[in-house]
């Protein structure tokens, strides 16, 4: 996902990344000739991509997913508390997810494989909403810089900004990207906030400079 935004960042300035474009392609001439030189990864590929809904970590992950609209239901307002998804899940449902089942997972950072429903079912309904308007808020924050964005720097950090947002939402959907435990959740949403705050930030610095450019000229 990470490799697909940053390729759409290039395309969005093909200009100024066109020079660079043989070297990337180089790469991924190079990655797929691996893949298609090792028989094991190639097999796995093919078999998963044909037999996706039959995958055991697929139907591992629908399986735990049931589950936690299971706790949400139980709970829907305020949920099961934060950072008890790894108790509940195996002391009120003792789901069988296989060698997974064991004691090593249980308040050991088992979670719910998706971001949106592992909040949605220690918060309930008031912390997911939180966590949407949280959502919104840096979705409409990107845009905002892109539209006011004053050179192309800041609007390619703009541009970044909302696609590496975009990608951890579509990563959101089959793991947990922010810890399941409270203390581990803390330091991982700590980082997520500085690096948003470092966005911001080269953003302005970036329409700043130009700002400062346009008066020189002037």
């Amino acid at each position: 996902m990470f490799f697909l935004s940053a390729a759409a960042l290039c395309a969005l300035h093909r200009e100024r990344w066109r020079k660079w474009s043989p070297v990337a392609l180089t790469l991924l001439a190079g990655l797929v000739f691996t893949a298609l030189a090792s028989p094991r990864m190639s097999k796995y590929v093919v078999r998963t991509s044909a037999q996706f809904f039959v995958e055991a970590g697929v139907e591992r992950r629908m399986k735990i997913w049931k589950d936690t609209l299971r706790m949400f239901r139980a709970r829907p307002l305020t949920g099961t508390g934060l950072g008890t998804y790894d108790e509940i899940a195996f002391s009120r449902y003792g789901a069988p997810y296989g060698h997974f089942s064991d004691d090593r997972f249980r308040r050991g950072g088992w979670h719910a494989h998706n971001v949106h429903l592992h909040i949605l079912a220690e918060t309930g309904i008031l912390g997911f909403s939180a966590w949407v308007y949280f959502l919104f808020c840096l979705a409409a924050m990107g845009v905002r810089s892109r539209k006011q964005s004053r050179s192309p720097e800041s609007r390619a950090l703009s541009e970044a900004f909302l696609l590496s947002g975009a990608c951890f939402l579509v990563l959101s959907m089959t793991e947990n990207l922010i810890a399941p435990r409270v203390h581990q959740s803390f330091r991982m949403n700590l980082t997520l906030a500085l690096l948003i705050l470092l966005s911001l930030s080269s953003i302005r610095w970036a329409d700043r400079a130009a700002g400062r450019a346009g008066v020189l000229v002037e």
